[in-house]
């Protein structure tokens, strides 16, 4: 917050209150886009408004803080979803351990925000590039992992290994992907298949 001008506690107050409608419009994007590309997404768009801000810091205070709030939209969403993510990508015999540890990890890379803050001593535009590579690799972390809406979550370390390997990286299966195969699923049941793509007791008919 200090390395943006204006009034601090002004700022404060706008790029927090912006966590509300960002936390509503992830809850909507992961139940109908899918977990896999609103993490991605999110990321990457939180990456380029990072990047924008770099260029902006001779402009309006007003300027640079706009596209930091529409960053803190993105990256609120990327938030939310990969908690959500992460729980569904552990079996459910690790997955309170495997979330906590997750979470641990996280957070000592969060430790570092201080630091990243401070490097604007040698430039006010370094911070914003370094946000940007870091929503880079997030988004390409983000769109290797499987896309866990309306699936059959893994139940053992055997399931977790084979969990969804055989998705395609440009693969979809949000809301129209659950659509467009909901009136096959009875068929693949009376047949003994298992629809990983989007076959869960808590089904796609919904949508």
């Amino acid at each position: 917050m200090a390395n943006v001008s204006g009034n601090e506690f002004l700022n404060f107050f706008l790029l927090s209150i912006v966590e509300l409608p960002s936390n509503l419009l992830g809850w909507f994007s992961a139940q109908n886009l899918g977990r896999r590309w609103t993490a991605a997404g999110a990321a990457m768009l939180a990456a380029v408004c990072a990047f924008i801000t770099a260029f902006l810091q001779n402009e309006s205070p007003w300027i640079p803080l706009i596209v930091l709030m529409v960053s803190k939209v993105f990256i609120t969403i990327s938030f939310l979803v990969v908690y959500v993510q992460c729980a569904e990508l552990y079996p459910t015999t690790h997955r309170a351990a495997g979330t906590g540890l997750t979470s641990i990890i996280s957070s000592c890379f969060g430790i570092t925000a201080p630091y990243i803050a401070y490097l604007a001593v040698f430039g006010a535009w370094l911070p914003y590039i370094i946000l940007f590579v870091i929503g880079l690799v997030g988004f390409l972390a983000a769109s290797l992992l499987p896309e866990t809406l309306n699936t059959d979550l893994p139940q053992s370390l055997f399931d977790a290994k084979t969990f969804l390997t055989s998705e395609k990286y440009w693969s979809y299966k949000g809301r129209r992907f659950c659509a467009s195969t909901s009136h096959n699923r009875s068929k693949n049941k009376m047949e003994g298949h298992n629809n990983m793509g989007c076959d869960s007791m808590a089904s796609c008919d919904r949508y």
